[in-house]
Formats: structure tokens, C-alpha cells, sequence
């Protein structure tokens, strides 16, 4: 039985927290970050091409203090009805949450996210369009399933039930985690999958919380800096089919940025933690130069081996340090270069007139100047780079809170990018799944999901009601060659400093010519072809999509799809076609 002191503090309790609901009120926190599928990112977008004023809002997660900046940066009175109306839907997200609890300076929020999905598809010898597997062939024959890319880019696999929590200290400090309960990666991608709940323990994903960070900033009145360390998430360029510079669904341990930002400038200053000692760390400047004109540089390099501090230099070109000849002199006589992987971005944005935007977005990690050409060991390292061109076009309705969306995007991706000497100081990631599958890798690239050897394109138009409806018509077409992660299985037997055999890497151009097993004619038409590789494999979807927003507590959403492949699992001749679809409820407590 209770005390009456137990009482007494129990009745207080339920008083404050009584108190604290109905009465207190916030805006977002100044320090919390939006993640990249966030709809205020297309609503910002909306309002920066109405205003014919870049914003350096492309890159994600950003915090609450960026979007402030911007709306600051934007007259108010020069934008259209439209316009106006996208500008006041902002401000409203920005000052309509409410805090469960509230202790002076220190605010607590706890959600429920209740998300159930079921799906269907028609022929099972298609991958689900969220995990298709570029796994090419091996000897004529399809890789098995299980070396593919884990492009995670549906919506509709979000875990079947989710509990935001996040603790807010004044407006300079944001702690969050969602823990969840759903299906691992290979549960929801098993071709006899039909919903997002697990029904066993082996269909559990124990990797939970996915998201989660602890943010630290300041905003002053047109500038502000944010430091935050989170688990994955990160996107540099905004695009419709992933950004072949740094992709979202590219898994990672954990990273930390460093952003300074005003309404013109901004630097970031990344380490990311692949696996254990494999850390990739960037440095990126945007800049907009005119009010239709933004440019951006990304400089990067990826180290496998122990955390380095030399790096973090935020001004030093990190190509200076020539660190890819400083590692094992042994795997350097192997492979040329060791242990190192440079990485170069750059990201053009163009508003060439009102409510429409044209943007380019180019990577590299290897081309060969003409003196490198000129030795056969030069010349056996192939070029490795990715451009991705797109333009979108929105079209206000007479009423404001209706309009079209028209997008339009190209990618093409060499053969060998992303690619080493070696899957360790490759551009991608990999783990295991510990309680489930765990003998089958799950993989993902850094920047495109189509990964390396492919030629891509996706045209999208839709209808929008704000707030409340749109339907969404897609296709997209992907021409894959048969280089993806299947390459990293690849191995040949050499010897080491010892003369003991040992398995290495054996699908670089450059490596196989130093051991033998290329002549130097066959390095050199590897090294220097640029078109896709081998049977082609050629595929297309149509999708038709649409969102329904009843209140705020109820969505539905719902997505059908149309798929067929010429070349399956890049086998001439070989066709497949058939249909998936998607529908889930989602409920929202607060």
C-alpha cells in the first residue's frame, strides 16, 4: 500500500504532467535534425524555386536552425499566392509541436508510430523493387541472391511499430532515438514476404535504434554552427534516384559532422565510420553565388585502417597527403596502391527561371591523366566516375494548395566506380545480419543504389494537395552491366612477403595483370572501357503511387507497380515481367 508521502508525490506528478500538456507549447528545438524523407525537404525546395533563390538546404539531415535561416532569407512579399502559402505551412510545422513534458529549460517528447504494411508481388523470380540485386553473372550463370544491393528506397517498409523519444535542453542541445520493432532486411525481402510484422524470431531486426543522434548548435541572427553525432542518414545533392555522391541508404556505425551555415555559405566537416577501421572523411563547401546559381565541392577520403587526425584539417586538400603509398609495402606491391580510396564531388544548381531547377551532380575516385596512360600499370586502372543530370518543374493550380510536379533524371556510373584495388578500401559497406541469415553479407553503395556499371533514368509527374493528397506516376529504367558486388567474391591465390599462399581481390584490371592472369592488352581494354560490361541486363518499372492524409493522427498509402526485364540476372535472352504492390496505414499518436 501506498504512503501518503508516495501519494502525495504520485498526484504532483500527474499534476505537472496534466499541467505540461495542456498548457506548454513549443517550436522545434533549434538543434534537431530532419532526416532525408522528411516532407518539409520538398516543401522547401517548393518555396525556394517560387522565389527564384537557391538555398543550401540539398544536403540532409539539417537542423531546425537552417530552415529559420532560410525563411529569413526569403521576401515574403515578392512570392506568389503559392509561394506564400508554402512559406506560412513551414512556419506553422516549425511552431505547432508539443512537448508531453516540460521542466524548465528540459522538454521531453514520446511518440508512437504504428506503420502495419502488406504487399504482393507476381513472380518471384523478381527481386523486390526495395532490394534489387545488380549482382550480375558468374560463368554464364546468375549470382545467387544475397549478393545484392540493399536499396532500401521504399517508403513503405518503415518498421511496423516505432517510439520517437528525444530530450531537448533549452535550444542548444537535442538528444533523440526511435527504438523499433520490425522485420531485418532479409525478412522483408524473402520473395514470399507479404507484410512488414514479424511472425518468428528469426524475423526480428535487432539492430534498433537505426536513428539516432545527439545534436549540439547556435544560431545566431543569419549564421548558426551544429556538431551532432548520429548513426546514418546522410545525403549530399537532392535528386530523385539517389545521389551517386552520398546516398542516405548507405549503412554506416555512426559519423560525426561539424556545419557551419548562413543563407549563402556553408562548410561541412564529416567522419564516418563504415565498419571498424574503415572511416571515410569529407570536407564540403556550397556557395551561392547568385540568387539562381549555387555551386558545391566535396573532397573525401576513405581509410581502412585506425582513426587518423590529419584528416580533419578542414582546410587541407587531403589529395596532398599521397596516403595511399604510406600503408603495407607488401599489398602496395600487390595492388599499386594500399589501404586508400580519394573521393571528389561537385554539385551544380541552376534556377533558370520561376519553379524550375536544373542540377548536375558529379563523383569520382580514379581518372587516369594521359602521362598515368602512358605505362601499361597505369593505364590497367580504369576511370572511375558518375554524373547524374536532372531538371523538375512545378506547376501552381489556381488553387494555391494544389500543384504539378514534373521531374526528370539521368545517371551513369562506369564500370569501376566506387571500386578499388580491394573491397576493403572500397566505396561501399557491408554486415551481417547476426540473428537471421547471418551467413549472407548485406550490402550498399556510398552513392547510387545502381552502384557501379550502369546507365539509369526516371521521369516522375504528380499531383499534390498540401497536406491532405497526391498520386504520383513513375518510370524508371536501369541498364545494368554485370559488375555490382559479386566482383568482391572474385579472389586469386598469390604469395606473401613469407611465400605463404594467400587469397586476395582478384577483379581489378590492374591487380590481375601484375599476378598473371591478364595479359597486358586485356588490362588495357578493361582499364579504358567506359561502357556497360557484359549481358546487360535491362530493367523497367512503372509505379503508380499515392498518399492519403485523413488527419493528423491517420495516412494511407498505397503503390502498385509494373515491372519486366529484358536479360534477367544478366543472361541474354532471358525475360521476366510481372507486378508488386504495396499498402500500409500509418498512425501517429502525437
Amino acid at each position: 500500500m501506498f504512503s501518503f508521502c508516495h501519494k502525495k508525490a504520485f498526484v504532483i506528478l500527474l499534476f505537472l504532467v496534466f499541467k505540461t500538456q495542456v498548457f506548454f507549447s513549443q517550436v522545434y528545438n533549434n538543434q534537431e535534425l530532419i532526416p532525408s524523407s522528411h516532407w518539409i525537404y520538398d516543401t522547401l525546395y517548393s518555396l525556394q524555386l517560387d522565389s527564384e533563390q537557391n538555398s543550401l538546404l540539398d544536403n540532409s539531415p539539417i537542423s531546425i536552425s537552417e530552415i529559420q535561416i532560410f525563411l529569413k532569407s526569403i521576401d515574403y512579399n515578392s512570392l506568389s499566392n503559392f509561394g506564400k502559402d508554402l512559406y506560412l505551412k513551414i512556419q506553422n510545422f516549425l511552431t505547432t509541436k508539443k512537448s508531453l513534458l516540460s521542466f524548465g529549460p528540459i522538454k521531453a517528447n514520446l511518440n508512437l508510430i504504428i506503420n502495419p504494411t502488406f504487399m504482393f508481388k507476381t513472380n518471384k523470380n523478381i527481386d523486390w523493387s526495395f532490394a534489387t540485386d545488380y549482382s550480375g553473372e558468374t560463368n554464364g550463370l546468375a549470382s545467387g541472391y544475397g549478393n545484392g544491393a540493399n536499396y532500401m528506397s521504399n517508403s513503405f517498409l518503415s518498421p511496423v511499430l516505432s517510439i520517437p523519444i528525444s530530450i531537448s535542453f533549452d535550444k542548444y542541445i537535442m538528444i533523440y532515438a526511435e527504438p523499433f520493432l520490425g522485420k531485418s532486411f532479409w525478412a522483408n525481402s524473402d520473395v514470399n514476404n507479404f507484410s512488414n510484422i514479424p511472425f518468428s524470431s528469426s524475423d526480428f531486426d535487432f539492430l534498433t535504434p537505426r536513428n539516432a543522434f545527439c545534436s549540439v548548435g547556435y544560431a545566431f541572427d543569419m549564421w548558426g554552427i551544429n556538431l551532432h553525432i548520429a548513426k546514418e542518414g546522410l545525403e549530399i545533392g537532392r535528386t530523385s534516384s539517389g545521389s551517386i555522391i552520398y546516398n542516405s541508404n548507405f549503412e554506416t556505425d555512426a559519423y560525426v559532422q561539424l556545419s557551419l551555415f548562413s543563407s549563402s555559405f556553408k562548410f561541412n566537416m564529416d567522419v564516418v565510420e563504415i565498419t571498424k577501421n574503415k572511416y571515410m572523411y569529407l570536407h564540403q563547401i556550397e556557395f551561392s553565388l547568385f540568387k539562381r546559381l549555387k555551386l558545391g565541392v566535396v573532397e573525401g577520403t576513405l581509410v581502412n585502417g585506425p582513426f587518423e587526425i590529419r584528416f580533419l584539417n578542414p582546410l587541407m586538400f587531403m589529395h596532398s597527403f599521397g596516403a595511399w603509398m604510406e600503408y603495407s609495402k607488401f599489398e602496395q606491391q600487390l595492388f599499386g596502391e594500399s589501404n586508400i580510396c580519394q573521393y571528389l564531388g561537385i554539385t551544380i544548381d541552376i534556377i533558370p527561371f520561376k519553379n524550375s531547377r536544373l542540377y548536375c551532380l558529379f563523383s569520382m575516385n580514379e581518372i587516369q591523366s594521359s602521362s598515368e596512360q602512358s605505362n601499361i600499370e597505369g593505364a590497367a586502372i580504369p576511370d572511375s566516375f558518375a554524373l547524374q543530370l536532372g531538371m523538375e518543374y512545378i506547376f501552381p493550380l489556381k488553387n494555391n494548395f494544389n500543384w504539378m510536379h514534373f521531374s526528370l533524371e539521368g545517371v551513369y556510373t562506369t564500370p569501376y566506380m566506387y571500386l578499388k584495388q580491394s573491397g576493403d578500401w572500397s566505396l561501399y559497406r557491408e554486415r551481417y545480419n547476426v540473428h537471421s541469415f547471418g551467413g549472407i553479407p548485406i550490402r550498399s553503395w556510398i552513392g547510387s543504389p545502381f552502384g557501379p556499371d550502369s546507365i539509369g533514368c526516371e521521369f516522375n509527374a504528380s499531383y499534390n494537395i498540401f497536406d491532405k493528397f497526391n498520386i504520383d506516376i513513375s518510370y524508371l529504367f536501369v541498364a545494368h552491366g554485370i559488375n555490382s558486388f559479386s566482383l568482391f567474391d572474385k579472389k586469386i591465390i598469390v604469395e606473401n612477403e613469407n611465400g605463404i599462399p594467400i587469397e586476395i581481390s582478384g577483379y581489378y584490371p590492374s591487380v590481375l595483370y601484375k599476378n598473371g592472369e591478364l595479359t597486358a592488352a586485356e588490362a588495357l581494354s578493361l582499364g579504358r572501357e567506359h561502357y556497360l560490361t557484359g549481358s546487360i541486363q535491362y530493367t523497367n518499372e512503372i509505379a503508380l503511387e499515392s498518399k492519403y492524409k485523413l488527419n493528423d493522427n491517420f495516412e494511407f498509402n498505397s503503390k502498385l507497380s509494373f515491372i519486366y526485364i529484358f536479360n534477367h540476372k544478366n543472361i541474354y535472352n532471358v525475360f521476366e515481367f510481372g507486378f508488386e504492390g504495396f499498402f500500409n496505414i500509418k498512425f501517429n499518436l502525437f
